[in-house]
C-alpha cells in the first residue's frame, strides 16, 4: 500500500497564528505600559524620625523671698525656651528645677556648658543630657550669686540625636 502524502496548506498553520497572535499581544501591552507610565506621577514623603525636645515643667525650690526679687520664669509657647529674670541678693541659694521632655520619635542628647549664665546659674551636675524618645528626665539649674546681681536671660537647649 502506498503511503499518502500529506498536503501542505498554503495558509497559516495553527502554531504560526499562535505566534503571530502572541508576538501582537506583547506589543500591544508594551505600548500601553509606555503611554500609562508617562503620564504617571508618584508624590512621597520620607521621614526617618524627628525630636522634639521641650521644657515639660519648671519650678523653683529653696528660694526665700528676702534673697529675692521678682524672679520669675516664663516658658515660651513651644516650650523650647525659657526666660527668667528678677533681682538675686549675695547670700541667695536656691535652684530651679526642670522636667526636660522629648516627644520626638528618636533618642536625643545634649552636652550643655556647665555655665549657664555668668557662672551664677550652672547645672547641677556636668553630665550629658539624655533623654529616650517620648521620655522625660529631671535636671536641676543651681543659683549662686556671689553679690547681687540682676538676672534676665533666656536660655534654649540644643539637643541633636543620640547615636549611641
Amino acid at each position: 500500500m502506498p503511503r499518502r502524502r500529506r498536503k501542505k496548506s498554503k495558509g497559516f498553520s495553527n502554531i504560526s497564528l499562535i505566534y503571530i497572535t502572541t508576538i501582537s499581544m506583547l506589543n500591544l501591552v508594551g505600548v500601553s505600559y509606555g503611554i500609562w507610565s508617562g503620564g504617571l506621577n508618584i508624590k512621597a514623603a520620607l521621614t526617618t524620625g524627628d525630636i522634639d525636645p521641650y521644657f515639660k515643667n519648671v519650678s523653683f525650690s529653696g528660694i526665700d523671698s528676702e534673697d529675692s526679687e521678682n524672679l520669675d520664669y516664663i516658658v515660651s509657647e513651644d516650650g523650647k525656651k525659657i526666660e527668667i529674670s528678677g533681682s538675686i541678693y549675695d547670700d541667695f541659694n536656691g535652684t530651679i528645677d526642670l522636667v526636660l521632655g522629648n516627644d520626638g520619635t528618636i533618642p536625643i542628647v545634649s552636652h550643655p556648658e556647665v555655665s549657664v549664665f555668668e557662672n551664677i546659674i550652672n547645672w547641677e551636675n556636668n553630665s550629658e543630657i539624655s533623654i529616650e524618645k517620648r521620655g522625660s528626665q529631671n535636671r536641676n539649674l543651681i543659683i549662686q550669686p556671689n553679690e547681687e546681681k540682676l538676672i534676665d536671660f533666656t536660655y534654649e537647649l540644643e539637643f541633636e540625636q543620640d547615636t549611641e
